[in-house]
């Protein structure tokens, strides 16, 4: 069995030519702030401030630059955990194929180039269609490998560009979606929701776009705490590829997996490939996207059945960095969990508190809650990473849907890219700081009353929703009052009837909380079961970006 995989190409550099006169190479030196990692065609990956050593004969001055090219990093195609087993034709892991879809969006006022779509090497994928930029930039089609998408920013910096990908497989052991937004690489990730027991896999992928390689520290964390792997704790990313590794291979039996990924010498992206068999009965496959500790965490788009489909809420305190105090990484933390519903919160009996201890995941069944469509905020006096594991049943097998929390949503422009082949629901949660002052029912009593058994009032929050086409222009916009504490839905192809949407883009109006929202992407499976395969993208937050380099007045040499 092949537990560690490398893909790599060869990046062809551009040549470097000595500065002719003193003060070219006065005025590089005078940059001694600034770190650009970049893909073989250019785009900026990340512009870090290197630390600045004390010097005399002038003083350091600090700007501001926007780069001329900003990118993100898609998932590759969803794949067998041992596909060079041999097996009998009757019990074929694959009798039909995986087509795995890209999409990506870039809205104006940034651009795109002419090939804005790569592999991570810098070449440029076959299948890929990029539309003229008459309106919004849009790209899609079917890919065999991870891809890239670069922008160039406005000359204010304004750039939002998203992407996303999704592997169908509508029947076989990898039956389900396997589908995440693209990521901006870091040097630090953490990655919740894997499981290594009896059946499970986990795949841990890692991606550097840039022309250096990455040397990666592995840490697994289950809910005895920290776990120690029965092999290699660093990986090596060649530039321009990607590495992974099964984590069942050296971790196994963990019900529960947390993975934290740290590089140096270039920032990655990563993510988890979790499926499962129940003997032959395949039960579902997802990649768990990356996430960042954070006191607030909201899951958007959790979505159940009704009782017994098997939502269940991960929870995780990161151990503090050495330094901290010792008490912080011993006592357990108090964690608040709050479910918003279509009419508030929704009070589930003994799901409201949980203690975890840094460093052990903990978990929180939320079996009972009645079918539709969820948002899960978990407080806590410290960081915390959550994901919600969503269970979708289905005839022949299951589908799961790995959740992956994010920080409190902030107002302004977020967006998700949809490629093609799924159907679209858009869900929304308008997600006040205080949480305690939303009207909240009981588990199975519907809306929530008054002391007199009226009916409360629950606030709005109005959102825009920009649906944009395969051509780049916006086909429609709705105006959706999202619950104020609650969770309301869009369906997005009945309102855009006849529309392939490539993109959905949503703007909050006036004041009020941030929105947290999300894309379910669903299809229908091999056996009948009508939208029997299920993943959840998240939405990216338009930005200004700028970067922070820092100049100095040469010395000479």
């Amino acid at each position: 069995m092949s537990t560690d995989e490398s893909t790599q190409q060869p990046v062809e550099e551009a040549p470097v030519h000595a500065p002719r006169r003193r003060y070219g190479a006065a005025a590089l030196r005078g940059l001694t702030g600034l770190l650009v990692v970049g893909l073989a065609g250019g785009t900026a990956w990340a512009v870090d401030l290197l630390p600045v050593e004390e010097a005399g004969g002038g003083a350091a001055r600090e700007l501001s630059v926007v780069p001329s090219s900003v990118g993100i990093v898609c998932p590759g195609p969803a794949q067998l955990a041992d596909p060079d087993a041999s097996t009998d034709p009757a019990f074929d892991p694959t009798p039909v194929g995986t087509v795995t879809a890209f999409g990506g969006v870039v809205l104006t006022p940034a651009t795109v180039g002419p090939s804005p779509v790569r592999l991570l090497d810098g070449a440029t994928p076959d299948g890929v269609t990029v539309t003229p930029q008459g309106g919004h930039g849009v790209a899609r089609g079917r890919v065999a490998g991870p891809v890239t998408l670069a922008a160039s920013p406005a000359p204010d910096g304004t750039a939002a560009l998203g992407g996303a990908v999704v592997s169908t497989t509508t029947a076989g052991d990898l039956r389900g979606l396997a589908g995440a937004s693209c990521a901006t690489p870091s040097a630090g990730q953490w990655l919740l929701g894997g499981t290594t027991t009896r059946g499970a896999s986990t795949r841990l992928v890692v991606q550097n776009p840039s022309r250096t390689a990455a040397v990666v520290d592995v840490e697994l964390w289950g809910p005895g705490g920290r776990v120690e792997a029965a092999g290699p704790t660093t990986m090596t990313i060649p530039a321009g590829g990607q590495s992974s590794r099964l984590r069942e291979s050296v971790a196994p039996e963990q019900r529960l997996l947390a993975v934290k990924v740290v590089a140096r010498g270039a920032l990655v992206t990563s993510y988890l490939q979790v499926g499962a068999l129940d003997g032959l009965r395949p039960t579902g496959v997802d990649l768990a996207s990356a996430t960042s500790p954070a006191p607030r965490q909201v899951v958007s788009g959790v979505t159940t059945t009704g009782p017994g489909a098997g939502p269940r809420l991960d929870v995780l305190v990161p151990v503090p960095e050495a330094g901290a105090e010792e008490a912080a990484s011993t006592e357990p933390v108090p964690v608040t969990v709050t479910v918003l519903g279509a009419h508030g919160r929704v009070l589930v009996p003994g799901a409201e508190q949980l203690e975890a201890v840094p460093g052990q995941i903990v978990s929180l069944d939320l079996d009972a809650l009645e079918g539709g469509r969820y948002t899960v905020v978990v407080d806590a006096a410290v960081p915390v990473v959550t994901s919600v594991t969503v269970v979708r049943p289905g005839t022949d097998g299951d589908d799961r849907a790995i959740v992956a929390g994010n920080v409190a949503p902030v107002p302004g422009t977020s967006l998700v890219a949809s490629p093609a082949g799924v159907r679209r629901t858009l869900v929304l949660a308008a997600v006040p700081g205080d949480l305690s002052a939303v009207p909240g029912a009981a588990l199975g009593t519907g809306v929530p009353v008054d002391d007199d058994g009226a009916p409360l009032a629950v606030a709005t929050r109005r959102v825009e929703v920009d649906l944009v086409g395969v051509d780049g222009r916006v086909v429609a916009t709705r105006p959706v009052d999202v619950p104020v504490g609650g969770t309301t839905v869009l369906g997005v192809d009945a309102a855009a009837p006849g529309v392939d949407v490539a993109a959905v883009v949503v703007r909050t109006v006036g004041d009020g909380p941030g929105v947290a929202w999300s894309l379910e992407a669903s299809a229908d499976a091999l056996d009948g079961t009508a939208d029997g395969l299920l993943t959840v993208l998240a939405p990216v937050v338009g930005d200004v970006v700028s970067r922070s380099v820092v100049v100095r007045p040469s010395q000479g040499f």
